[in-house]
């Protein structure tokens, strides 16, 4: 017996008998000749079946299939006609859009729109591989030697783990405190904030990037950002005020949590580093 991986998307009209006898016989397809899981979205009358419903499927989603029929003709101002598609599945379309762009998860889209609707801005740009029919059978015919090859598609694109992203102190002092992140991932990371800690005591403010300066850390790769921080607030001279009885020169241990983004995910990852203070100076020294 096959199992049910992923969800795949079926986005399809349902105001007529034709439109969601379609629907339905794509839902069979998908569950014949892939091991994913149809989801045929149902109008839904309250935001929290919307909610729910069609964005958490969405969200879920390995797969989308887009099908537009045509809606009535809109008339402009100066008075030419455009045939118009449902404003529901484009909503939807536009959804996928962002994961796929801004959230950079790899969802596979097959679009199909009639012939006789009209594409331009935004939609003729998400729309720019549909396959165009204008009978529903074309759209059948086309899945049945399309869908096998989304057999090997994951049963999720969220990443259900903490990347793999490693944190080392580069330069200690406050003047020019410069970490270095390790990216053993495929693909890259976005670190959103760095915290520092001796138990439960926050060593210094969060280190943050600035907004015009993300730090990016290229897959496979390594890459050190740095902050200029106040001496009196610096990680070093908050670890002497504790260990005053230590003398100029002492062993610490200082916790790092990395606030971290993949695929649009956020995540916490938390990674002890052992350090020696230096009180004349306020630096920190990792110790190998």
């Amino acid at each position: 017996m096959t199992t049910r991986k992923g969800v795949v998307f079926v986005s399809c009209g349902q105001m007529t008998e034709e439109e969601k006898s379609l629907g339905n016989q794509v839902c069979a397809l998908v569950r014949n000749l892939t091991p994913h899981q149809p989801y045929f979205a149902e109008n839904q009358s309250s935001l929290e079946a919307l909610t729910t419903n069609i964005l958490a499927s969405l969200d879920e989603a390995v797969g989308l299939i887009a099908i537009m029929h045509p809606r009535g003709v809109v008339t402009f101002p100066d008075k030419h006609q455009q045939i118009r598609a449902s404003v529901w599945i484009e909503q939807e379309i536009a959804i996928a859009a962002y994961l796929t762009q801004i959230l950079k998860r790899p969802l596979k889209i097959a679009p199909y729109i009639h012939r006789e609707i009209h594409r331009e801005g935004m939609r003729d740009q998400l729309l720019l591989n549909a396959v165009p029919f204008v009978a529903d059978s074309e759209v059948l015919d086309h899945l049945r030697t399309f869908l096998p090859s989304w057999k090997d598609l994951p049963s999720s694109l969220k990443t259900s783990s903490p990347p793999k992203l490693r944190v080392a102190i580069e330069h200690g002092h406050f003047s020019n405190f410069l970490l270095k992140y390790t990216n053993d991932e495929d693909e890259p990371v976005f670190i959103r904030e760095t915290r520092l800690f001796s138990g439960k005591i926050e060593l210094t403010e969060p280190l943050t990037p600035d907004k015009e300066n993300p730090w990016k850390v290229a897959a496979h790769a390594s890459t050190s950002f740095g902050k200029t921080i106040m001496q009196y607030k610096s990680p070093a001279a908050s670890l002497v005020k504790m260990n005053l009885d230590k003398g100029i020169r002492f062993n610490a241990q200082i916790d790092v949590v990395m606030s971290c983004e993949l695929r649009g995910q956020l995540f916490e990852i938390l990674q002890s580093l052992y350090v020696q203070v230096n009180a004349s100076n306020n630096m920190l020294t990792p110790l190998v």
